[in-house]
């Protein structure tokens, strides 16, 4: 929202420098995309700042969709960064569900940055990740399929393991603390294959909130 608000900024300038009225009409519109690009980095920075700030599980009902589109809000520049290529497909109407919000964030920005490490030894062209979600019987799903290095069979009893990882760097901590959290919740964290294609299918199963008598 900032490099927007820079470009509009700039775009305005120029209007204003050419000083006829179609031109002075175009820089105020510039500065309604200055003010929303603004709007947009405050909630941006209110959401990084209650996604940082230690504090005690909140449960409250939820709408996944929201949940989902704030981490990816989140991870915009790492997934950026990283040159990856992302496809939200977010389905309608969803029943909600209960839960922290901070923490299935916590869940959805670790699974992102686990698909963004790993596709990073692929062509820019070829790092994908599909994240998509659905409704399934009483259950709210989240899907993270990525086109990275997949799982390797042998390691796949271990995935979840603490301080298991196949990074080079890695503390083999995210997965683990992404489970964890998901049990908390009363959700269910799985990974496999993503066949047909290559890379790796992460998926959180979440219950829907039940309705009162």
């Amino acid at each position: 929202p900032l490099h927007a608000a820079s470009t509009f900024a700039e775009a305005a300038r120029r209007h204003l420098e050419a000083g006829d009225p179609e031109a002075v009409g175009a820089a105020i519109e510039c500065t309604k995309e200055i003010a929303d690009a603004i709007s947009r980095t405050a909630q941006i920075i209110r959401r990084l700042r209650n996604f940082t700030r230690p504090q005690s599980e909140q449960k409250e009902t939820l709408d996944v969709n929201a949940v989902v589109s704030e981490a990816v809000e989140i991870m915009a520049f790492a997934m950026r960064r990283a040159d990856v290529t992302l496809q939200l497909e977010l389905a309608t109407e969803l029943p909600p569900i209960r839960g922290d919000r901070i923490q299935l964030q916590q869940i959805c920005v670790n699974l992102i940055q686990n698909a963004c490490d790993a596709c990073a030894d692929l062509p820019a062209r070829q790092r994908r990740l599909h994240v998509r979600t659905w409704a399934r019987n009483h259950e709210v799903v989240v899907t993270f399929r990525d086109s990275g290095r997949g799982i390797d069979a042998a390691n796949a009893d271990r995935l979840f393991d603490a301080f298991f990882t196949t990074k080079p760097a890695g503390m083999g901590m995210g997965l683990s603390l992404s489970r964890s959290i998901a049990e908390s919740q009363g959700a269910k964290l799985t990974a496999r294959p993503n066949d047909p294609q290559p890379g790796a299918a992460f998926e959180l199963a979440l219950p829907v909130r039940e309705r009162s008598p």
